[in-house]
Protein backbone atom coordinates (compact mmCIF):
# COMPACT_ATOMS: atom_id res chain seq x y z
CA UNK A 1 0.00 0.00 0.00
CA UNK A 2 1.05 3.18 -1.12
CA UNK A 3 0.85 6.28 1.89
CA UNK A 4 0.51 9.77 1.17
CA UNK A 5 -0.16 12.97 2.99
CA UNK A 6 -3.35 14.95 1.27
CA UNK A 7 -0.79 17.74 0.35
CA UNK A 8 0.89 15.02 -2.10
CA UNK A 9 -1.80 13.50 -3.36
CA UNK A 10 -2.99 16.81 -4.60
CA UNK A 11 0.03 17.73 -5.83
CA UNK A 12 0.13 14.05 -7.75
CA UNK A 13 -3.37 14.54 -8.51
CA UNK A 14 -4.60 18.14 -9.20
CA UNK A 15 -0.99 19.82 -9.38
CA UNK A 16 0.28 20.20 -12.89
CA UNK A 17 3.09 21.84 -14.79
CA UNK A 18 3.01 24.48 -17.09
CA UNK A 19 -0.06 24.19 -19.53
CA UNK A 20 1.49 22.89 -23.18
CA UNK A 21 1.68 24.24 -26.47
CA UNK A 22 -1.76 24.55 -28.04
CA UNK A 23 -0.49 22.75 -31.56
CA UNK A 24 2.10 20.45 -31.46
CA UNK A 25 2.25 18.94 -28.18
CA UNK A 26 -0.86 16.73 -29.06
CA UNK A 27 -3.88 18.82 -28.38
CA UNK A 28 -3.74 19.73 -31.73
CA UNK A 29 -1.77 18.12 -33.98
CA UNK A 30 -0.55 19.73 -37.05
CA UNK A 31 -2.28 17.82 -40.21
CA UNK A 32 -5.21 16.77 -37.45
CA UNK A 33 -8.77 17.43 -36.56
CA UNK A 34 -10.47 18.60 -33.74
CA UNK A 35 -14.07 18.77 -33.03
CA UNK A 36 -15.55 21.63 -30.27
CA UNK A 37 -18.71 20.77 -28.94
CA UNK A 38 -21.25 21.46 -26.54
CA UNK A 39 -24.83 22.67 -26.34
CA UNK A 40 -26.24 25.59 -27.78
CA UNK A 41 -25.13 29.29 -26.25
CA UNK A 42 -22.02 28.31 -24.65
CA UNK A 43 -20.23 30.40 -27.21
CA UNK A 44 -18.34 28.01 -29.20
CA UNK A 45 -18.07 29.89 -32.09
CA UNK A 46 -16.57 32.71 -30.07
CA UNK A 47 -13.66 30.18 -28.83
CA UNK A 48 -13.50 28.98 -32.29
CA UNK A 49 -12.97 32.54 -33.24
CA UNK A 50 -10.14 33.14 -30.29
CA UNK A 51 -8.43 29.96 -31.26
CA UNK A 52 -7.99 31.00 -35.12
CA UNK A 53 -6.88 34.44 -33.80
CA UNK A 54 -4.32 32.39 -31.06
CA UNK A 55 -2.99 30.10 -34.53
CA UNK A 56 -2.60 33.31 -36.41
CA UNK A 57 -0.47 35.51 -33.85
CA UNK A 58 0.74 33.04 -31.59
CA UNK A 59 -1.06 34.24 -28.39
CA UNK A 60 -2.23 32.04 -25.86
CA UNK A 61 -5.53 30.75 -26.40
CA UNK A 62 -7.31 29.90 -22.53
CA UNK A 63 -3.79 29.73 -20.88
CA UNK A 64 -2.24 26.91 -23.74
CA UNK A 65 0.72 28.34 -25.43
CA UNK A 66 1.40 28.71 -28.74
CA UNK A 67 4.75 27.88 -30.49
CA UNK A 68 5.16 30.69 -33.50
CA UNK A 69 6.80 27.88 -35.38
CA UNK A 70 3.06 26.58 -35.86
CA UNK A 71 1.56 29.72 -36.55
CA UNK A 72 0.05 30.14 -40.07
CA UNK A 73 -3.12 31.17 -41.42
CA UNK A 74 -6.77 30.54 -41.18
CA UNK A 75 -9.98 29.86 -43.11
CA UNK A 76 -12.96 30.66 -40.95
CA UNK A 77 -15.79 28.89 -42.46
CA UNK A 78 -19.22 30.27 -40.87
CA UNK A 79 -23.16 29.38 -41.61
CA UNK A 80 -25.10 30.95 -38.70
CA UNK A 81 -24.52 34.51 -38.14
CA UNK A 82 -24.77 37.54 -41.13
CA UNK A 83 -21.80 39.06 -42.71
CA UNK A 84 -23.16 42.69 -40.45
CA UNK A 85 -22.32 40.85 -37.25
CA UNK A 86 -19.60 39.09 -38.07
CA UNK A 87 -18.11 42.39 -39.02
CA UNK A 88 -18.74 43.13 -35.57
CA UNK A 89 -17.14 40.42 -34.17
CA UNK A 90 -14.16 40.98 -36.51
CA UNK A 91 -13.88 44.54 -35.40
CA UNK A 92 -13.97 43.20 -31.11
CA UNK A 93 -11.27 40.39 -32.01
CA UNK A 94 -8.69 42.38 -34.06
CA UNK A 95 -9.06 45.03 -30.82
CA UNK A 96 -7.71 41.75 -28.88
CA UNK A 97 -4.43 41.74 -30.53
CA UNK A 98 -1.61 44.40 -31.34
CA UNK A 99 -1.99 45.93 -34.82
CA UNK A 100 1.39 44.14 -36.23
CA UNK A 101 -0.11 40.46 -35.68
CA UNK A 102 -1.16 40.59 -39.01
CA UNK A 103 -4.73 39.28 -37.94
CA UNK A 104 -6.57 41.00 -40.39
CA UNK A 105 -4.56 40.35 -43.44
CA UNK A 106 -4.44 36.34 -42.43
CA UNK A 107 -7.44 35.62 -40.57
CA UNK A 108 -10.00 34.69 -43.90
CA UNK A 109 -13.68 34.69 -43.42
CA UNK A 110 -16.10 32.93 -45.74
CA UNK A 111 -20.19 32.50 -45.01
CA UNK A 112 -20.62 29.50 -47.84
CA UNK A 113 -24.20 29.71 -48.93
CA UNK A 114 -24.32 26.36 -51.19
CA UNK A 115 -21.67 24.20 -49.72
CA UNK A 116 -22.44 20.86 -48.60
CA UNK A 117 -19.66 19.00 -47.10
CA UNK A 118 -21.55 15.08 -47.87
CA UNK A 119 -21.51 16.26 -51.78
CA UNK A 120 -19.06 15.81 -54.35
CA UNK A 121 -18.81 19.57 -55.11
CA UNK A 122 -17.47 20.73 -51.70
CA UNK A 123 -13.84 18.94 -52.20
CA UNK A 124 -13.06 21.33 -55.40
CA UNK A 125 -14.70 24.20 -53.37
CA UNK A 126 -12.80 23.82 -50.32
CA UNK A 127 -9.55 23.13 -51.99
CA UNK A 128 -9.56 26.37 -53.61
CA UNK A 129 -10.57 28.35 -50.93
CA UNK A 130 -7.32 27.18 -49.06
CA UNK A 131 -5.00 27.08 -52.16
CA UNK A 132 -6.03 30.93 -52.56
CA UNK A 133 -5.60 31.59 -48.95
CA UNK A 134 -2.51 29.71 -48.30
CA UNK A 135 -4.13 28.93 -44.87
CA UNK A 136 -2.94 26.08 -42.58
CA UNK A 137 -5.81 25.89 -40.60
CA UNK A 138 -9.84 25.18 -41.55
CA UNK A 139 -12.40 26.20 -39.12
CA UNK A 140 -16.02 24.82 -40.11
CA UNK A 141 -18.95 26.25 -37.97
CA UNK A 142 -20.69 24.26 -37.53
CA UNK A 143 -20.41 21.45 -39.27
CA UNK A 144 -24.34 20.42 -38.83
CA UNK A 145 -25.12 23.63 -41.14
CA UNK A 146 -22.58 22.35 -43.61
CA UNK A 147 -24.57 19.09 -44.54
CA UNK A 148 -27.33 18.65 -47.55
CA UNK A 149 -28.52 15.93 -45.57
CA UNK A 150 -29.06 15.32 -41.76
CA UNK A 151 -26.49 15.42 -39.24
CA UNK A 152 -28.10 12.73 -37.84
CA UNK A 153 -27.66 10.04 -40.20
CA UNK A 154 -24.13 8.44 -40.04
CA UNK A 155 -24.06 7.85 -43.82
CA UNK A 156 -24.44 11.72 -44.53
CA UNK A 157 -21.68 12.65 -41.24
CA UNK A 158 -19.31 9.61 -42.84
CA UNK A 159 -19.34 11.39 -46.67
CA UNK A 160 -18.69 14.99 -45.16
CA UNK A 161 -15.56 13.32 -42.63
CA UNK A 162 -14.46 11.58 -46.18
CA UNK A 163 -14.82 15.17 -47.77
CA UNK A 164 -12.40 16.26 -45.38
CA UNK A 165 -10.05 14.16 -45.11
CA UNK A 166 -9.44 14.17 -49.16
CA UNK A 167 -9.23 18.21 -48.92
CA UNK A 168 -6.33 17.71 -45.71
CA UNK A 169 -4.57 15.47 -48.20
CA UNK A 170 -4.92 17.17 -51.36
CA UNK A 171 -4.39 20.43 -50.04
CA UNK A 172 -0.70 19.19 -48.40
CA UNK A 173 -0.19 17.46 -51.46
CA UNK A 174 -0.30 20.72 -53.81
CA UNK A 175 1.68 23.47 -51.10
CA UNK A 176 3.73 21.35 -48.72
CA UNK A 177 2.05 21.67 -45.90
CA UNK A 178 -0.03 19.85 -43.40
CA UNK A 179 -3.53 21.50 -43.36
CA UNK A 180 -5.15 21.14 -39.94
CA UNK A 181 -9.27 20.93 -39.91
CA UNK A 182 -11.47 22.54 -36.76
CA UNK A 183 -14.86 21.88 -36.81
CA UNK A 184 -17.81 23.15 -34.57
CA UNK A 185 -21.01 20.82 -33.44
CA UNK A 186 -24.13 21.11 -31.59
CA UNK A 187 -24.03 17.88 -29.06
CA UNK A 188 -27.86 18.46 -28.06
CA UNK A 189 -29.35 18.18 -31.74
CA UNK A 190 -30.51 15.35 -33.10
CA UNK A 191 -29.92 11.53 -32.03
CA UNK A 192 -27.74 12.31 -29.54
CA UNK A 193 -30.87 14.42 -27.42
CA UNK A 194 -28.18 16.05 -25.34
CA UNK A 195 -27.27 13.79 -23.50
CA UNK A 196 -30.36 11.95 -22.25
CA UNK A 197 -30.37 8.00 -21.63
CA UNK A 198 -31.32 6.40 -24.70
CA UNK A 199 -30.54 2.93 -26.10
CA UNK A 200 -27.09 2.05 -27.38
CA UNK A 201 -27.80 0.59 -30.39
CA UNK A 202 -29.37 4.44 -31.13
CA UNK A 203 -26.10 5.60 -29.95
CA UNK A 204 -23.80 3.71 -32.18
CA UNK A 205 -26.08 4.32 -34.90
CA UNK A 206 -26.16 8.44 -34.82
CA UNK A 207 -24.04 10.99 -36.61
CA UNK A 208 -22.52 12.45 -33.31
CA UNK A 209 -21.14 9.08 -32.90
CA UNK A 210 -20.03 8.52 -36.29
CA UNK A 211 -18.33 12.51 -36.20
CA UNK A 212 -16.68 12.00 -32.81
CA UNK A 213 -14.79 8.79 -34.38
CA UNK A 214 -12.87 10.65 -36.65
CA UNK A 215 -11.00 13.61 -34.86
CA UNK A 216 -7.56 13.51 -33.52
CA UNK A 217 -8.61 15.78 -30.65
CA UNK A 218 -12.76 16.23 -29.08
CA UNK A 219 -12.96 19.48 -26.92
CA UNK A 220 -16.27 19.50 -24.81
CA UNK A 221 -17.51 22.67 -23.49
CA UNK A 222 -19.95 22.42 -20.71
CA UNK A 223 -22.77 24.15 -19.57
CA UNK A 224 -22.88 28.08 -18.65
CA UNK A 225 -24.08 28.14 -15.07
CA UNK A 226 -25.64 31.21 -13.54
CA UNK A 227 -22.45 32.85 -12.21
CA UNK A 228 -20.85 33.22 -15.96
CA UNK A 229 -18.36 30.11 -16.17
CA UNK A 230 -17.89 27.69 -18.69
CA UNK A 231 -16.11 24.42 -18.05
CA UNK A 232 -13.46 23.31 -21.06
CA UNK A 233 -12.44 19.41 -20.83
CA UNK A 234 -10.55 17.89 -23.19
CA UNK A 235 -12.32 14.53 -23.97
CA UNK A 236 -10.06 12.77 -26.61
CA UNK A 237 -6.56 13.72 -26.77
CA UNK A 238 -5.55 10.83 -29.49
CA UNK A 239 -1.53 11.94 -29.73
CA UNK A 240 -1.11 13.40 -25.77
CA UNK A 241 -1.80 13.81 -22.74
CA UNK A 242 -5.24 15.38 -21.99
CA UNK A 243 -5.17 18.17 -19.77
CA UNK A 244 -7.05 18.93 -16.37
CA UNK A 245 -10.49 20.76 -16.85
CA UNK A 246 -10.37 24.20 -17.04
CA UNK A 247 -12.98 27.07 -16.01
CA UNK A 248 -13.47 29.70 -18.30
CA UNK A 249 -15.14 32.95 -17.90
CA UNK A 250 -16.89 34.47 -20.83
CA UNK A 251 -16.62 38.62 -21.42
CA UNK A 252 -19.24 39.32 -24.99
CA UNK A 253 -18.55 42.83 -24.72
CA UNK A 254 -14.49 42.16 -25.48
CA UNK A 255 -15.37 38.86 -26.89
CA UNK A 256 -12.46 37.43 -24.95
CA UNK A 257 -12.88 33.77 -23.22
CA UNK A 258 -9.95 33.71 -20.36
CA UNK A 259 -8.95 31.43 -17.73
CA UNK A 260 -11.57 31.83 -14.48
CA UNK A 261 -8.96 32.10 -11.82
CA UNK A 262 -8.00 28.50 -10.53
CA UNK A 263 -10.48 25.05 -11.14
CA UNK A 264 -12.48 25.42 -7.73
CA UNK A 265 -12.20 22.11 -6.52
CA UNK A 266 -8.73 22.05 -6.91
CA UNK A 267 -8.65 25.13 -4.32
CA UNK A 268 -11.19 23.50 -1.82
CA UNK A 269 -8.66 20.64 -1.53
CA UNK A 270 -5.91 23.18 -1.11
CA UNK A 271 -7.46 24.74 1.80
CA UNK A 272 -8.42 21.30 3.61
CA UNK A 273 -5.02 20.26 3.37
CA UNK A 274 -3.85 23.80 5.03
CA UNK A 275 -5.58 23.12 7.95
CA UNK A 276 -9.30 24.69 7.01
CA UNK A 277 -12.49 23.26 8.25
CA UNK A 278 -15.26 25.30 8.58
CA UNK A 279 -16.93 24.99 6.07
CA UNK A 280 -18.59 28.37 5.65
CA UNK A 281 -15.14 29.65 5.45
CA UNK A 282 -13.71 27.36 2.79
CA UNK A 283 -17.17 28.32 0.55
CA UNK A 284 -16.34 31.81 0.72
CA UNK A 285 -12.30 31.43 0.04
CA UNK A 286 -13.11 29.59 -2.93
CA UNK A 287 -15.23 32.21 -4.11
CA UNK A 288 -12.72 34.50 -3.91
CA UNK A 289 -10.12 32.93 -5.15
CA UNK A 290 -11.72 31.42 -8.48
CA UNK A 291 -14.20 34.07 -8.87
CA UNK A 292 -17.13 32.62 -8.21
CA UNK A 293 -20.42 32.87 -6.25
CA UNK A 294 -20.45 31.84 -2.72
CA UNK A 295 -23.58 29.29 -4.08
CA UNK A 296 -21.43 27.63 -6.76
CA UNK A 297 -18.36 27.46 -4.60
CA UNK A 298 -20.58 25.61 -2.13
CA UNK A 299 -21.92 23.51 -4.89
CA UNK A 300 -18.45 22.03 -5.99
CA UNK A 301 -17.28 21.42 -2.17
CA UNK A 302 -21.06 18.90 -2.23
CA UNK A 303 -19.90 17.44 -5.18
CA UNK A 304 -16.34 16.55 -3.17
CA UNK A 305 -18.45 14.97 -0.41
CA UNK A 306 -20.50 13.21 -2.60
CA UNK A 307 -17.55 11.41 -4.54
CA UNK A 308 -16.11 10.53 -1.14
CA UNK A 309 -13.13 12.95 -1.54
CA UNK A 310 -13.90 14.73 1.36
CA UNK A 311 -16.14 14.10 4.38
CA UNK A 312 -18.34 16.88 6.50
CA UNK A 313 -18.45 15.68 10.56
CA UNK A 314 -20.39 17.80 13.40
CA UNK A 315 -18.37 20.86 14.96
CA UNK A 316 -20.64 20.72 18.55
CA UNK A 317 -18.35 23.69 19.73
CA UNK A 318 -19.73 26.05 16.56
CA UNK A 319 -23.24 24.33 15.93
CA UNK A 320 -22.03 24.00 12.60
CA UNK A 321 -20.00 21.22 10.57
CA UNK A 322 -16.63 20.72 9.05
CA UNK A 323 -14.73 19.04 6.76
CA UNK A 324 -11.72 16.60 6.72
CA UNK A 325 -10.18 14.76 4.14
CA UNK A 326 -11.79 11.12 3.67
CA UNK A 327 -10.44 8.73 6.03
CA UNK A 328 -9.19 4.98 4.98
CA UNK A 329 -11.75 2.02 6.63
CA UNK A 330 -10.04 1.07 9.37
CA UNK A 331 -8.35 4.09 10.33
CA UNK A 332 -8.30 5.91 13.45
Amino acid sequence: MKLETLDELIKRTMLRGPAPNLVGDGLIVPGGSVVVYGPAELYKSFALQQLCGSVVTGAPWLGYLVDPTHCCGVVYAQAEITDWRMGKRAAALLQSYPSSAGVGSRFWHTRPEDLYLDLPLARTELLNVIEKSGAGLLALDPIGLMLHGSENTPEVVNAAVRTLKWVQAEAERRTGRPLTVVVSHHANKGTWFGGQRIERELVDASGHYALMRWPDTVVRLGKVPELGLVELKWEKVRHGEKPPPRWLRFNPALLVLEVAGQDPATVVLELVAEGARQIEAVDEAVAGRCGISVRRAGKVRKQLVEQGVLEEWPDPQNKSRRLVGRRKEGGT
